[in-house]
């Protein structure tokens, strides 16, 4: 146990005297705006190396390698469409005994005698 906590002991010393690593910070102008990025050519997307742009909410561009799995908006609006077609049918079928519940208990509680109750 001892010898344990004296390890213990000897790499906190030795990890706080180490300095703290800084990052550099890259210069405003190292990384291209989106607004003065020249928009690739049709013959530069189709016969050209595949490459995508990420852009960084502080407007700067980074052109890498394609990013994988690719998301797919459609597919995703879609399968949201069917989900929602599938909820509303499912709502829509059980409508009507829905309501003839509500309007039997709205009959019911019409015909109750409230003042019979507070007794």
């Amino acid at each position: 146990m001892n010898v344990f906590r004296t390890f213990l002991i000897a790499f906190g010393l030795f990890a706080v005297s180490q300095s703290a690593p800084t990052h550099a910070q890259p210069s405003d102008d190292s990384l291209p705006k989106y607004k003065e990025m020249p928009l690739p050519s049709a013959e530069d997307l189709l016969k050209g190396k595949p490459f995508d742009w990420i852009v960084l909410l502080s407007g700067d561009v980074l052109v890498v390698e394609p990013v994988s799995p690719r998301h797919d908006p459609m597919f995703r609006l879609n399968l949201n469409l069917k989900h929602a077609e599938a909820t509303y049918s499912r709502v829509l079928k059980y409508k009507p005994k829905r309501l003839a519940d509500v309007e039997q208990q709205l009959v019911q509680n019409r015909d109750l005698n409230f003042d019979a109750l507070r007794d």
